[in-house]
């Protein structure tokens, strides 16, 4: 006598899909926690073994289905803390080489400036201004005036880079007016870029030069200072062609 088959009800079909979807996407968790910490092969692999695994499990003990929903938010909490946990670490690390080259303790840095001095405290207090990781190319007293070469950072349009260099000149005056000696009358901003000349060659060139003297920063009201003003309120300003409108 063969036996009938059962017909399923529509409401035990829903569930079943239900919980088949939940062991599909279980599944598919397991493939990008294992591909998130080794690779796609390796967590394709493990994958299908904890797939199969798994499937064996609910087989032969169907009561465990309704614990699935929970293995499947275990596995998204160990995926996110797989991919969040490493820029954790990373922007430990970022933060505590920024605080030693701020603090000019750094034994990896390459200073410009010899320790104790006040080109050393100028040297810092760019740092700070325009972020540890830019690269400063020289920092010099000439007579009494201060000059300090940068590479600047190049953005989306010309307008950004040259907003962004006049972004840079404000945070330079402003830091470094606190600090500057009554014997410095003049601060000059030399920011760089790398262009192309007309041969297609690439060159590292000065695509500004920005003078602000002492009797002209002492008068600015930083809370309220537009950095557009740069240019205006500049004593001496020049502007390499590849930045200008």
């Amino acid at each position: 006598m063969v036996e009938e088959q059962k017909t399923l009800t529509p409401d035990e079909k829903k569930k079943i899909d239900k919980e088949n979807t939940i062991i599909g996407a279980f599944v598919v968790a397991l493939l990008i926690f294992f591909w998130i910490i080794a690779n796609f092969l390796v967590g394709l692999i493990l994958a299908l073994v904890g797939g199969v695994i798994v499937y064996k499990i609910l087989k032969s003990k169907p009561e465990l289905r309704k614990f699935m929903p929970v293995g499947l938010v275990v596995m998204v909490v160990l995926i996110a803390v797989a991919i969040f946990a490493p820029a954790m670490k990373s922007d430990k690390e970022w933060k505590s080489e920024r605080d030693e080259i701020l603090s000019g303790t750094s034994q990896t840095y390459n200073y410009l400036t010899e320790a104790g001095t006040p080109a050393r405290d100028v040297e810092l207090g760019a740092l700070r201004a325009l972020g540890h990781e830019t690269k400063i190319r020289k920092i010099d007293f000439s007579e009494d005036e201060l000059w300090i070469d940068y590479i600047a950072n190049e953005n989306l349009t010309k307008n950004l880079t040259r907003g962004g260099i006049w972004i840079d000149t404000k945070d330079l005056v402003k830091e470094l007016s606190l600090i500057l000696s009554p014997d410095v009358k003049a601060i000059i901003v030399e920011p760089y870029l790398t262009l192309v000349d007309q041969y297609g060659e690439e060159k590292l060139s000065r695509v500004a030069l920005i003078t602000i003297e002492r009797e002209t920063w002492e008068k600015i009201n930083w809370d309220n200072f537009l950095t557009d003003d740069i240019p205006n309120i500049a004593d001496s300003f020049w502007l390499h062609p590849a930045l200008s409108d």
